[in-house]
């Protein structure tokens, strides 16, 4: 059964709860508006520019063979890591596939435990290969799937 546009509007506008969802490793928390440069350049990082970018094209990789093969496509903007607390923060902007206009942006984050290095997120094969570690990519996993249980249905 279709909704009307109008309905979708209101639901996209009623899931804007900004209160995390907290499962151990993975803390998920519904953002409001895309990250600013300013907010890029201000917030300490771990990563250097070379890694983060590597951090979000290995997730966009994956993500169409896993993630975004569902209602929903995602695009990794930005990866933050402070390795002294052993944290990444991994922002995502998340819309629905679906033909009926308009079609609703969702900025998301997630907060990840246990990560201390960028090898914690990265593999890199002795011949350069680079590939999601598969700790990280099952936390992406529940990252991702506690996101889209939150997000209204597509339509």
């Amino acid at each position: 059964m279709r909704f009307a546009v109008v309905f979708a509007f209101l639901a996209a506008a009623a899931c804007t709860d900004s209160t995390p969802i907290d499962t151990g490793d993975v803390v998920v928390t519904d953002d409001t508006a895309a990250p600013s440069p300013d907010d890029q350049k201000a917030d300490a990082n771990d990563l250097s520019t070379t890694q983060a970018k590597t951090v979000r094209f290995e997730l966009d990789q994956v993500c169409g063979d896993t993630w975004c093969d569902g209602d929903f496509d995602f695009s990794f903007k930005k990866a933050v890591c402070h390795f002294g607390a052993g944290t990444c923060t991994i922002t995502a902007l998340i819309w629905p596939r679906q033909e009926t206009k308009p079609i609703p942006v969702y900025w998301r984050s997630c907060k990840i435990s246990g990560l201390h290095r960028f090898e914690d997120l990265i593999d890199t094969a002795p011949n350069g290969y680079q590939s999601l570690h598969w700790d990280f990519y099952e936390k992406m996993t529940t990252c991702t799937m506690k996101i889209v249980s939150k997000l209204p249905p597509a339509i």
